[in-house]
């Protein structure tokens, strides 16, 4: 059931949408190639899948009852997976062609490298494609009652905003872990104030449940 809301809240809404998302973009863009070594060679992948992301939840617009649960898990396997990539295994190193001829090393076990390669570059990239579709569904959602230019302009300075805000977190030399709480500090937003009526409710203690998670998270990720 929807609730009629003012065009303030509307406004106000879609701002940290925007904010919110373009934060998590550069969040992401930053993180990841600096832990999962795949992502040196492919530098702009992660550009790509979270500009592809945004876009499809843009167009599709609010997200299903059912994603916006799993969402939280699918951030928390991201962020914990780039994390331990490392000690995962999943930081391998470059794939770049070698001409000499090397006794050790035959066309098979080449084959098989190229394969995790690109086998790390597809899980990570999709994940962060499912994590932006549902970044870009909440702006798509805040876009949709505003008249298209003001909603642009509402849209873009919400973009500066996280931005701002994740250089000047850069800026102070803080890590990861401050990042991620202050990314899904922000992200609670669009869940708590659906805790209206029964099911509301139940939206609300699940939010309250992903506050516990998000901690958890953040330290694990501080280590």
């Amino acid at each position: 059931m929807e609730f009629p809301t003012s065009p303030g809240k509307n406004e106000t809404k879609l701002f940290l949408a925007s904010a919110v998302t373009l934060y998590f973009e550069v969040l992401v863009i930053r993180y990841l190639p600096t832990e999962v070594r795949v992502f040196t060679n492919l530098k702009n992948l992660p550009l790509i899948s979270s500009f592809f992301g945004m876009g499809l939840g843009m167009l599709l617009g609010s997200s299903s009852r059912r994603l916006r649960i799993v969402f939280p898990f699918a951030g928390a396997a991201l962020f914990v997976l780039i994390r331990f990539a490392s000690p995962l295994h999943l930081s391998v190193g470059d794939v770049s062609w070698s001409y000499g001829l090397s006794p050790t090393e035959g066309p098979g076990s080449r084959l098989v490298l190229v394969a995790w390669f690109l086998t790390i570059a597809i899980g990570y990239s999709g994940l962060t494609i499912f994590f932006f579709r549902i970044l870009g569904g909440f702006v798509g959602e805040g876009l949709k009652p505003i008249p298209p230019l003001r909603g642009y302009g509402i849209n873009l300075a919400g973009g500066l905003a996280g931005m701002a805000l994740f250089s000047l977190l850069a800026f102070l030399r803080t890590g990861p872990g401050v990042w991620l709480f202050a990314g899904f500090l922000l992200l609670l937003t669009f869940f708590y104030p659906q805790s209206r009526g029964h099911s509301g409710l139940r939206f609300g203690s699940f939010a309250r449940g992903c506050s516990s998670a998000e901690h958890i998270l953040v330290s694990v990720l501080s280590n």
